[in-house]
């Protein structure tokens, strides 16, 4: 107990050097993005630069936040698979979006979207999203409409806000839960299909509806369209009551 309790073998030593070395935010099996390995590619098959191109199926967490320059995407998906962890790190843009409606600075420049799809892609099936932040872009947040349709799409535990169009673009079919969505020049959430659950989740202050076309059910809606005068959702069913500035929506 003494030895333990003062200084510790060599062989120990090594050992736990190689442990913390190895604990650096990613699980076994999850590939590792991060703001330093952009600069030449964060893995095979990822182009030095931005956007990050994930092709390949797999675990991909996020281990420092991402900050996306002008006329960029910041992470891009080229195919389906892929689940996405952003490990409670963000993808920021300049675009800050303040105020009753809001009004946004950085509308008309910077980062395009925090997460897209490729143009090139034209289904997009079985991805998740989780366990982080997207803010600060001038068009989506996040547009996960997919070019030609999607499929399987599960977006979980995200913070999503300064956005100069949607917070969300979606379409086809998923379940987003436990989101929270604030001061998006348009929706919260744009859903092109009722094939989409939106569950669990809190929009404010966006410009239009909090959620526009998808079914909803307990959701909690605050201060969204006033920039247009549309009210707080346009949900295609409410499977469970939500809350729309203190009531039950109507």
């Amino acid at each position: 107990m003494k030895r333990l309790a003062g200084v510790l073998p060599q062989s120990l030593i090594l050992i736990l050097g190689i442990a913390v070395a190895h604990d650096s935010g990613a699980a076994d099996g999850q590939v590792e993005i991060n703001q330093l390995c952009v600069a030449t590619g964060c893995f095979a098959g990822d182009s030095p630069g931005f956007p990050v191109q994930i092709s390949n199926p797999g675990s991909y967490i996020l281990t420092s936040n991402l900050e996306v320059p002008d006329n960029q995407i910041g992470i891009e998906l080229n195919g389906s698979g892929i689940t996405l962890d952003l490990g409670g790190h963000a993808i920021l843009g300049p675009v800050e979006c303040t105020g009753p409606g809001p009004s946004c600075a950085g509308f008309n420049s910077g980062p395009i979207y925090g997460i897209s799809p490729s143009p090139a892609l034209l289904t997009l099936g079985d991805t998740t999203i989780r366990n982080g932040t997207v803010s600060g872009f001038f068009v989506d947040c996040v547009r996960l409409a997919g070019f030609g349709g999607a499929f399987g799409i599960l977006i979980q535990d995200l913070h999503v806000s300064n956005c100069g169009g949607d917070g969300i673009g979606i379409g086809g079919y998923a379940t987003i839960e436990s989101v929270t969505v604030r001061n998006a020049f348009g929706h919260g959430i744009e859903s092109a299909s009722v094939g989409t659950i939106v569950r669990d989740s809190v929009f404010y202050n966006n410009g239009e509806f909090g959620v526009n076309g998808a079914n909803c059910s307990a959701n909690i809606f605050a201060d969204n369209g006033d920039a247009t005068g549309v009210g707080e959702e346009n949900c295609g069913n409410h499977i469970d009551d939500s809350i729309c500035n203190g009531s039950i929506c109507p």
